[in-house]
């Protein structure tokens, strides 16, 4: 069974990477260990659906959906949100948990954060593709802990291809058993996990805070509001409610913590979502970014 065989060397290396022992990669399957940790690691580990103006060091607005009909591949990020200086990352990993009957993971590439500093030597010990199992491990160690990063950017770049005859439909992308470790061979966990979604031969639902209808909520949904609040010109994708009218629910378009009203409080919790950062509700209000609201 060399496919079960492989697929367990990997999670024998990665429970290493998570160790952060480059020396003992050759007994990486014996190794089980790693040092957890209670401290919260970064901001925010991420699936970001729209890579453009992502890299090792740099991060767009997060995006937590995309369209693709059957047949066709597109590329989504996992990203790190705000690494503190105190816990550089020297090593990742988590789980992208998909559809078996409808995706199938192409390639991946983890030389971004990782690799930024000169010198850094990336080893990807993700599980190699094609992988339609549904759970694709993830993980990549810089083996020089010397060269330890922080801040913000990708952490590895996947690529999934719709399978030919796929059914028409919304279906989850999510992350589990996600952190980062030191050179310190410590293991954090983030303090949150944004997972994303993916709309097969359809357009993404509509998301709660997509002001602009622009089919995700991004900074530019934060910017539009922040304008209205000023009494701004501000720009829709139309067909589209306006900002400050009411909505088929009764909200107003724009007060995404449904406190009645549109001001900067929403847009700053729009510019938190797109960073990938927690939103805090009035409750029942849905959360920010959730599908079809």
């Amino acid at each position: 069974m060399p496919h079960l065989r492989s697929h367990l060397v990997r999670r024998g290396v990665f429970a290493l990477a998570l160790a952060v022992v480059a020396a003992l990669v050759s007994t990486a399957v014996d190794s089980g260990a790693s040092h957890a940790t209670h401290v919260t690691g970064m901001d925010a580990m991420s699936i970001d659906t729209n890579v453009a103006g992502n890299d090792g060091d740099t991060l767009a607005s997060n995006d937590s959906c995309v369209s693709a009909n059957p047949g066709a591949s597109f590329t989504v990020d996992v990203t790190a949100r705000n690494i503190p200086v105190g816990i550089p990352i020297t090593a990742f990993g988590a789980t992208m948990n998909y559809d078996a009957d409808t995706f199938t993971i192409t390639a991946s590439d983890a030389a971004y954060i990782l690799g930024m500093i000169v010198g850094s030597s990336v080893a990807n010990f993700s599980e190699v593709p094609p992988d339609s199992d549904g759970e694709f491990f993830a993980a990549a160690l810089d083996t020089d802990a010397t060269k330890a990063e922080y801040g913000s950017g990708v952490l590895i770049r996947i690529t999934i291809e719709v399978n030919a005859g796929a059914n028409t439909g919304n279906y989850p992308l999510t992350l589990t058993a996600a952190g980062h470790g030191d050179p310190e061979n410590h293991y954090f966990l983030p303090a949150i996990v944004n997972d994303a979604n993916i709309a097969v031969g359809q357009a993404c639902p509509t998301a709660f805070g997509d002001v602009d209808c622009g089919g995700s909520v991004t900074s530019v949904d934060s910017l539009k509001v922040l304008r209205f609040n000023a009494g701004l010109s501000v720009s829709q994708t139309e067909p589209c409610v306006d900002i400050g009218s009411v909505l088929p629910n009764s909200e107003l378009q724009g007060d995404v913590d449904c406190g009645n009203t549109v001001n900067s409080v929403d847009a700053l919790k729009l510019l938190r979502y797109g960073a990938g950062l927690s939103v805090a509700q009035n409750d029942p209000c849905p959360d920010v970014g959730t599908q079809g609201g």
